[in-house]
């Protein structure tokens, strides 16, 4: 018998929403799922993949009762009620807080998944980090990695979005086009523009400019968003575009880790991100293995189909499907 699934889903775009939504359909068929969503955002409504939408408040209200998990995805408004009987017995909380502060108490849920799980912190057993995946739609260039270097022009890209919430981003940004300005190969600002992605309203989170220009990059620099927050959708654009990512170092709870110097290249200070990159960026050989590593750890481990794939198993686990 199939197993029901309820998502309260966000009136926008939301990466650890897109990221869990699409991980569950894509792993439908497998599990044997009935999916139904709230809103139309974050793959709920797909152009080649079907419609999870339910419009009727009534509806809804009814299939909080009968599905066998509803997820509730953090926002500041939802008209949805659960109760909170429903909520200990199959409910699951997404915590998509830019910050690690918890948005609400695991306590209240059956478990809670958790963006910024703070290694340095203490959680309850009912929480699991919840990283961001690559979505399918990144993989700009396809997933022959061969075929994505081949085609690679630019030696580095920095095109991270730079405001007061995240003022290190300006440091780093100055860095590089201070000891590098006179490389034409490279790219120091935020590129935009072009076509939006068509299945899915992504709320200007993706152009076709930016992604064509990552894909032709072969080393993407990316630091922490607001928040310090770890998760950011650079992190994974760049490794389904085949670059070799640059980044700060991971202080948040990430099964499946990446290793420094084995398919990623961390750094603690603008001084070391230059030193990295001048030990590396006339090695085309080295840089193209980091890359290539990079590539298979985030096809094998972090990808959206494998994040719905482990949600369902902690599903499993609890009793849940």
């Amino acid at each position: 018998m199939s197993k029901k699934i309820l998502f309260i889903n966000n009136p926008h775009y939301n990466h650890s929403s897109a990221t869990l939504l699409e991980g569950i359909i894509e792993n439908k068929e497998q599990y044997d799922l009935e999916i139904y969503a709230t809103t139309s955002y974050n793959y709920a409504t797909m152009t080649d993949k079907g419609n999870y939408v339910v419009y009727s408040k009534d509806v809804v209200s009814k299939l909080v009762d009968i599905c066998d998990v509803v997820i509730t995805a953090n926002d500041s408004f939802s008209p949805t009620i659960i109760s909170a009987d429903v909520k200990k017995e199959k409910g699951v909380y997404l915590d998509s807080n830019d910050h690690d502060e918890y948005l609400n108490s695991p306590l209240n849920y059956k478990f809670y998944l958790k963006r910024e799980m703070k290694i340095d912190k203490v959680h309850l057993d009912n929480v699991y980090p919840f990283w961001f995946a690559a979505e399918n739609r990144y993989f700009f260039g396809g997933r022959d990695f061969e075929t994505i270097w081949d085609n690679k022009k630019t030696t580095l890209s920095c095109m991270m979005g730079k405001d007061d919430s995240k003022p290190w981003r300006f440091e780093i940004n100055n860095i590089l086009k201070w000891k590098y300005d006179k490389r034409k190969d490279f790219i120091l600002d935020p590129v935009y523009g072009g076509t939006d992605d068509s299945n899915i309203d992504t709320g200007d989170r993706h152009w076709s400019n930016f992604f064509n220009a990552l894909a032709d990059s072969k080393i993407s620099v990316d630091g922490y968003g607001a928040g310090l927050a770890n998760n950011t959708g650079r992190f994974f654009e760049s490794l389904a575009c085949g670059a070799a990512l640059f980044y700060m170092p991971i202080t948040t709870h990430l099964p499946n880790p990446f290793v420094d110097g084995e398919n990623i290249t961390l750094y603690n200070s603008t001084t070391q991100l230059v030193e990295k990159i001048n030990g590396i960026i006339d090695d085309d050989k080295r840089l193209k293995e980091l890359a290539n590593a990079g590539f298979n750890h985030m096809l094998n481990y972090h990808t959206t189909k494998r994040r719905g794939m482990e949600f369902l198993e902690l599903c499993r686990g609890h009793k849940l499907i």
